[in-house]
């Protein structure tokens, strides 16, 4: 490089430097309030006026995995960064809004330390998170923070001190994988008379879990409970999952006294667990998304729950028991997801456009003979707006043991695309499928999702259990 270009990129430099110094300290600060504390302690290298501005950013956050130095440094690494976070709570100057600390490895005999120099701090919101080890016990002077306003917790156990009043700011109350008992997360809950969002997910300790906030509009509980009682009227949200259980004899009804209070929910998530709706139940006149999961309900509550939801927009039914006719009638469906072990079907949604429908068990079926009428074929007739079907193989072989007609009532003016799951390619699920969308004369998009075998494809006889008879399909290939 010449000596006039290396001038003239030195002097660029020197006036995006100048540049950079004489941004305003407000700016500087909100520059830095991006950084984790170390880049952010870093930037005292690009000039005298840039040197104490980290002090006053309104956010430390600070985390061992990067930065300081390889993990195989193990002892060095780990007190370079105590240092550190020392230094930054120590050295921070103004008020203090959110803190945030990260860890991959062990701080527990520094963490006390810690949490109450913090908690001199009175920060608006914390964040802890330890990636692996044992669990941390949060210690009193962080329960001293009356002005919180965000707490988020993972890898931690809490036991309330006995002086402790309550968050009366906190909006946000998010912890994982954590240990307490009934008495002290209840009344952590309670106290929290502004909670909007609760998220408690993966804890140990806690038997029934008693929620009461008022001004809750967003819950998620994913966790080992036996019982669970919620009183939030102004709940719009909830997402509600016992742990996995190895028998559905463990399944309990624990939202039968809540169906009551959950006037205001707009979205509903339930997995394992048995559903009875109490006799005062009236419906969610506001719910647009119900999502079950690994749950046991009957035909009456299953029909009066859907039936009672003027606004579903979305319905999920997976893997279910007690269910032998399953009636869905929903004028505002748009969305309907069926995976599930059941006899008969009667589905009125005139404004459904995505469909989707499995079997859990293959089975033989009489559902055309005697007295019992194709209930899918009548199905089909109010289906004129649907756009995707999602079909399985297991629900296909249903389909051609005898479930299917081949002529269908309805005509899908509208359908432009079928998804065929686990298709194991015998040649009764192929015609099956071009049983369903022949009538369809915008179908465009075919997705086949194989399951693999040994064997090639092979002919068997067709509509065994039907006088009706398809016309082998041609198939063109390129």
């Amino acid at each position: 490089m010449s000596y006039a270009k290396k001038a003239k990129v030195e002097s660029t430099s020197a006036v995006s430097l100048d540049r950079l110094s004489s941004l305003p300290p407000d700016i500087k600060v909100t520059i830095l309030s991006k950084l984790n504390v170390l880049d952010a302690i870093r930037s005292t290298i690009l000039s005298r006026a840039w040197r104490n501005i980290w002090t006053t950013s309104p956010k430390i956050i600070v985390s061992d995995l990067y930065g300081i130095s390889d993990f195989s440094e193990g002892t060095t690494a780990r007190s370079k960064f105590v240092t550190l976070v020392d230094l930054a709570l120590l050295l921070h100057n103004g008020p203090l809004v959110s803190f945030s600390i990260r860890c991959l490895r062990i701080y527990h005999d520094v963490f006390d330390r810690w949490m109450y120099m913090l908690s001199r701090k009175k920060p608006r919101s914390i964040t802890i998170k330890f990636l692996w080890g044992d669990y941390y016990k949060i210690p009193s002077s962080i329960f001293s923070v009356i002005n919180l306003e965000y707490l988020h917790l993972k890898r931690c156990i809490i036991r309330l001190p006995q002086e402790f009043e309550g968050f009366k700011r906190l909006t946000v109350l998010n912890l994982k994988y954590f240990s307490s008992t009934d008495s002290d997360i209840n009344n952590l809950i309670s106290s929290c008379h502004l909670l909007n969002t609760l998220r408690l997910k993966y804890f140990e300790g806690i038997s029934c879990l008693r929620i009461q906030a008022p001004a809750l509009q967003v819950l998620e509980v994913k966790g080992n409970f036996k019982d669970f009682h919620l009183n939030s009227p102004n709940l719009s949200s909830a997402y509600i999952s016992p742990a996995k259980t190895e028998e559905a004899v463990n399944w309990k009804n624990y939202l039968k006294q809540a169906f009551v209070s959950l006037t205001r929910i707009e979205t509903l998530v339930i997995k394992r667990c048995t559903i009875g709706l109490p006799q005062e139940f009236e419906g969610f006149k506001q719910l647009t998304v119900l999502n079950l999961k690994y749950f046991s309900l009957t035909d009456r509550d299953i029909y009066k729950l859907i039936s009672s939801c003027p606004w579903l927009n979305t319905l999920r039914l997976k893997y279910f028991e007690g269910i032998s006719c399953l009636r869905i009638q929903a004028q505002t469906l748009q969305l309907l997801e069926v995976q599930g072990d059941f006899e008969d079907l009667h589905l009125h949604a005139p404004n459904l456009l995505y469909l989707t429908l499995g079997k859990t068990e293959a089975e033989q079926s009489d559902a055309v003979v005697g007295d019992k009428k194709n209930y899918l074929k009548q199905a089909f007739v109010s289906l004129t707006s649907i756009e995707e079907l999602t079909i399985s193989g297991l629900f296909l072989t249903y389909l051609s043991e005898g479930c299917l007609l081949a002529e269908l009532p309805g005509v899908f003016d509208r359908l432009r695309k079928i998804c065929i799951e686990k298709c194991s390619w015998v040649w009764t699920e192929v015609l099956g499928a071009c049983s369903i969308f022949r009538n369809a004369s915008k179908f465009r998009e075919l997705e086949i999702r194989s399951f693999y075998s040994d064997e090639e494809f092979w002919y068997q006889p067709i509509w065994d259990n039907d006088q009706a008879e398809i016309e082998e399909p041609t198939l063109h290939t390129s």
